[in-house]
């Protein structure tokens, strides 16, 4: 069973007047390394490489070997080698939830690993 994300407040005081907002983005710099560099380095792809590093925050916090995630993707990926898609115009979202377990690895590059597995056996990246 995948457990609940922990709560800061309880009772009257969780409202919206409490919430805050923590926001972070990456530098161009930044950026560039994650698309260019770290993903050749590491045989995967952007998505994955956040994906590993939100699943190790989460479970570092939430003190849990499993996270269940919604993961959404553009949908245009070449899944069917009989449809162009090129001259079509909308948007083709999906989303498709993966439970990502093994998640407590010392090693960063195994939890990477770990993660870029499990999301690689989703039938057809999830659509």
């Amino acid at each position: 069973m995948i457990a609940d994300l922990p709560v800061d407040l309880t009772g009257d005081d969780n409202t919206v007047q409490s919430e805050v907002s923590i926001s972070r983005s990456l530098e161009p710099e930044e950026t560039k390394s994650l698309l260019q560099h770290a993903t050749a380095v590491n045989h995967s792809d952007a998505s994955e490489l956040l994906l590993t590093a939100f699943a190790r925050s989460l479970s570092s916090w939430t003190t849990t070997n499993e996270l269940l995630v919604e993961v959404e993707a553009h949908g245009r990926e070449d899944l069917f080698s009989d449809v162009n898609l090129s001259r079509t115009v909308g948007a083709f979202a999906t989303t498709a939830p993966v439970l990502l377990q093994k998640l407590h690895f010392e090693d960063l590059g195994e939890t990477l690993q770990s993660v870029k597995e499990q999301v690689r056996r989703i039938p057809r990246r999830g659509v």
